[in-house]
């Protein structure tokens, strides 16, 4: 490793140290990205110039190989800073996101809170709490409510049994034609629809 090299790896040390000091200290994240963006185009320009002058040296693959590798390690840096600076920002919608909901169930807890009272100053009893509020039941129980009873979910004895029967009908066409093709399977093809042999 030369001095050049080891030069520009404590160079991009550096750069993440100065990067990573600088998102903690502020919340900028558009500037931030386009920080590390002006930084991806200077080093790109940078290794650029290290690789066309590979080229007029006379190993030129082993040169453009390391060129490559510096590469793929700088962009990786940056690619990785990138990466923290949107979980960090996911991070900070996710919690001002559930900061809202519980603003939002405080006021509606308070305005129910303030119903409620004024309506027992009245002395007149009136449901103050929402669907929303109401508790949640689990999966397939309900609220007394009869889902048979619903004139869409209504259907006759007669019609239920006359598609059970349809049903039962599909069922047994279908394993007869299994039987049928089964039993074809099993007998010999006769020798004038057999294949010919081949030469």
């Amino acid at each position: 490793m030369s001095g050049r090299d080891f030069a520009i790896r404590c160079l991009c040390v550096w750069m993440l140290t100065f990067c990573v000091a600088a998102h903690t200290e502020s919340k900028d994240y558009e500037g931030e990205r386009s920080r590390i963006e002006a930084q991806r185009q200077e080093q790109s320009r940078e290794l650029d110039a290290l690789e066309q002058q590979c080229h007029a040296r006379f190993a030129v693959t082993d040169c453009v190989n390391r060129v490559r590798t510096q590469r793929r390690e700088r962009m990786a840096v940056l690619d990785q800073r990138i990466a923290q600076i949107n979980s960090a920002q996911r991070l900070e919608q996710a919690e001002q996101s559930r900061q809202s909901r519980r603003e939002k169930l405080a006021q509606r807890q308070q305005r129910e809170a303030e119903q409620a009272a004024t309506s027992a100053s009245a002395g007149t009893q009136t449901p103050s709490l929402s669907k929303a509020s109401e508790p949640r039941l689990p999966a397939g129980e309900s609220r007394g409510i009869d889902r048979a009873a619903k004139p869409g979910n209504a259907v006759d004895a007669a019609t239920r049994e006359a598609r059970k029967a349809r049903f039962l009908k599909k069922q047994q066409d279908a394993q007869e034609r299994r039987n049928l093709r089964d039993q074809r399977l099993r007998e010999p093809v006769p020798a004038h629809l057999a294949l010919p042999v081949p030469p």
